[in-house]
């Protein structure tokens, strides 16, 4: 292999996450960029990463790569999975049953201007709230969409609180006055 998978590992068990850490630093062309308890913390993570390997059926489905690792049988299978599953697109990797595709996970900026949406801010207010110009929400609210797949803002606030990334109880809170 001539590219290295970025893996992030995911469970809520100590000594379960931190065996496949250990497991995965000792194969060759997989690099274990962070490990994590829950997946709502997957949203802090900076690195960038390849593939989510988990135990829990309820991941984000904003992530673009997941490989559930209950679900195989050996290491070898555990890392063919993660390999086949950083292909590109293109790549035609076999998929099989364990591993699942979603959408893309959005950065911290990009939650923080879904979380503005949510609270019913205008563009210009998301864009003072964060210290940043109009034409940057504007580009975030593009890639956001994007990535979610969507074509509103009602829209990504829907699949936003439905996926995990936002607080339903928070978005009701907050209502645009005007």
């Amino acid at each position: 292999m001539g590219s290295t998978v970025r893996v992030v590992v995911q469970d809520h068990r100590r000594l379960i996450r931190e065996g496949l850490v250990d497991l995965l630093t000792t194969e060759p062309g997989i690099e274990v960029v962070a490990a994590v308890a829950w997946a709502k913390e997957l949203f802090r993570i900076t690195a960038d990463f390849d593939v989510l390997l988990s135990a829990d059926e309820d991941h984000p489905e904003s992530l673009s790569k997941v490989v559930r690792f209950n679900d195989t049988d050996s290491t070898e299978q555990l890392v063919d999975s993660l390999r086949c599953t950083s292909r590109p697109e293109g790549g035609d990797p076999p998929v099989s049953p364990h591993v699942h595709t979603a959408r893309p996970l959005l950065t911290p900026r990009e939650v923080q201007v879904m979380q503005g949406i949510a609270k019913g801010l205008a563009t210009a207010q998301v864009a003072v709230s964060l210290g940043i110009t109009r034409k940057s929400v504007e580009n975030h609210k593009q890639r956001i969409f994007a990535k979610l797949g969507v074509q509103s803002q009602a829209h990504a606030v829907a699949v936003a609180v439905g996926s995990g990334l936002l607080d339903p109880a928070a978005q009701s809170r907050h209502r645009r006055t005007g």
